[in-house]
């Protein structure tokens, strides 16, 4: 009993490691070690006792999705992975009523690539930074842009001819 607990708290840990270190490899561990220790449950227990390990799994791992969502931005490490200008935009989006984006008096606006975009990195329109994506052409570093669309919080560029 004593390993299917260890395989629920690998798991989990495991899965949520995921958020933080890409590649799915962790994620893909997590979800087999919570699948062990959910088989197992039906070797220790009776059928009712081990569905409703399952089931604890799938609620629990949704309550600490929710929460590892709701506070995980706001943490130390959560403040080191994730661009704060751009977690406060998508807050701000969010809560914003209007119907018209701030950032659509950017368009037709001129600026220069500070990266190469492949398709999204960085320019410099107006002379401030903004995460940018292109219509699906490459545009190498330090070529000069046009805004062309906003969609939602993205801005669309096009390499000035």
């Amino acid at each position: 009993m004593t390993i299917l607990f260890a395989l629920l708290i690998a798991g989990y840990l495991l899965v949520l490691a995921e958020f933080v270190v890409p590649g799915g490899i962790l994620g893909i561990i997590g979800a087999v070690c919570l699948l062990a220790a959910g088989v197992m449950g039906f070797f220790y227990f009776d059928t009712s006792t081990a569905i409703l390990i399952l089931l604890a799994e799938v609620f629990s791992g949704i309550i600490l999705t929710v929460i590892w969502f709701r506070y995980f931005f706001d943490s130390p490490m959560g403040s080191t992975l994730v661009h704060r200008d751009s977690l406060a935009q998508a807050r701000s989006d969010q809560t914003s009523n209007s119907t018209q984006s701030p950032l659509s008096e950017l368009i037709g606006s001129a600026g220069t690539t500070l990266t190469p975009l492949r398709p999204s990195g960085s320019a410099r329109i107006n002379n401030k930074r903004y995460d940018v994506l292109t219509e699906g052409k490459m545009v190498e570093s330090g070529k000069p842009v046009n805004v062309v669309k906003i969609d939602g919080a993205h801005i669309i560029v096009r390499e000035s001819e």
